[in-house]
Formats: structure tokens, sequence, C-alpha cells
């Protein structure tokens, strides 16, 4: 065989394998959204000592039935025994909703002087299409959605408790304290101006204090935050 035919050969491997790579990519992205399907009817559960639970509506607006796994983990991501959900599996038919219990069961918790963070965790796996021939390529797709828990001492409502965050210069760096029961989450935080340039600030825990360091040096600091209902707060201004 001629250098020439070799030549030939291998830059039609080469257009060959570009050309799988990219139809390979495309396919597996097209797969990626088809399995983000399932719709949770919340972003996070709050669970009061007093109901003791909280239920979460799971929709699938899709043709294809799903298999649900749900399982609860801590908030540093780990295995616990606190909250249960029930079902921890099931199934999901085309077009059909289904509901899903987050249950406190441990006592103690009750007794915890601030509110406690978990995680639901709800992984969808499609049915496989036993019509078709060959093998398929199948994505399970994982949700995760904050679960609070608020003893006897904790207030079911958060309200305004939000506004009592102490912000402070700090060298080049801005911090956050919270001084209240609650876990804060921010939806945007931005100083000045600035608000097309946002801080960079997620949650901050009950006690703690969070340091943003994107700062620039304003003066004056604007934030809201993601309250009980997924809906974002009212704006709170704040002069350093």
């Amino acid at each position: 065989m001629k250098l020439s035919h070799l030549s030939k050969i291998r830059c039609l491997l080469i257009k060959t394998s570009k050309s799988s790579l990219l139809v390979s990519l495309i396919f597996l992205f097209s797969a990626f959204q088809a399995q983000a399907s399932l719709v949770l009817d919340q972003s996070r559960i709050v669970i009061s000592a007093q109901d003791g639970m909280g239920t979460v509506k799971i929709n699938n607006p899709t043709a294809r039935d799903y298999l649900i796994q749900n399982w609860i983990t801590n908030s540093k991501n780990g295995t616990q025994e606190e909250i249960f959900v029930q079902p921890p599996l099931l199934k999901i038919k085309a077009r059909h909703k289904v509901a899903i219990n987050v249950e406190a069961i441990d006592p103690a918790l009750a007794k915890k002087a601030q509110e406690q963070l978990y995680w639901l965790n709800v992984k969808e796996i499609p049915k496989v299409d036993k019509s078709q021939n060959g093998s398929q390529l199948v994505l399970a797709m994982l949700t995760r959605v904050k679960v609070f828990y608020r003893p006897d001492g904790v207030p079911a409502e958060m309200g305004k408790e939000y506004m009592k965050l102490k912000w402070k210069r700090a060298g080049n760096n801005l911090t956050v304290t919270n001084p209240t029961p609650y876990y804060i989450t921010f939806n945007e935080v931005w100083e000045g101006n600035n608000k097309a340039k946002p801080l960079v600030a997620d949650m901050v825990a009950p006690g703690a204090t969070l340091t943003i360091k994107n700062y620039r040096g304003s003066s004056v600091i604007h934030y809201n935050i993601i309250d009980d209902y997924g809906d974002n707060s009212d704006t709170v201004d704040i002069t350093l």
C-alpha cells in the first residue's frame, strides 16, 4: 500500500473519529437534557417541630415512565438518621404526579437551639424502552433540595429575621454575621450602584460569619434573600 493511500485512510479515520465524537457529544447532551424532566413543586422544604413533616409533589410532564429514588443527607452530604423520606423508592407514570413526605423521626431534634439543615436527594431513572433493539444510554438525574427543620424554640416562620444580619469591613474583604437561629440563603448581594456586578455570597449558617472576598470597598451594601417559600425577599440597604 502506498504512503498516499495510508495518509488518506488516516485522514478518513480522523474525520470519522471527530464526527463520531461530535455526534456522541450531541447525543449525550440531548439525553442529559431529556433526563432533567421531573419537576418538584418547591425549591426548599421547611419542617417545624409542631408539624413534624413536609410534603413535596413531583410532576412528570413527559411521555416516559420513571423510577424515583429518594433519600436525606445531612448538611455535609453525609448519612443521618434524624429525617426520613417516605417512600424512598417509587414509580411515576408519564404525565402523572406523586407526593413524597419528609418527616422528622428523632425526638431530640425538637430540643435543638437552632434550625437544622438537611438535603432531600431525588434521583430520577428513566424506564428503558424494551421495544428498542441494542444498547441504550440511560442517564440518572439527581435533584437536591434544602430541608430546614425548625425546633420548638425557633419560630416556624422566619419573617424579617434576615434584616438582623451584621455586616462589617474586614481588610479587603466583607463579612456578614448571622445572629439569628435560621440558615439564611442570599439571592443577591451588591455594593453601591454595582448591581450588575454582584458579590459572591451563598448561605450563612446560624451564629456563623461568612467572608465575601470580591468586595470592592463600597460603604453601601444591598441584599435580598430567598424566603421560606422560595421567593425573593425585600431588598435591605446597609451603610457600613
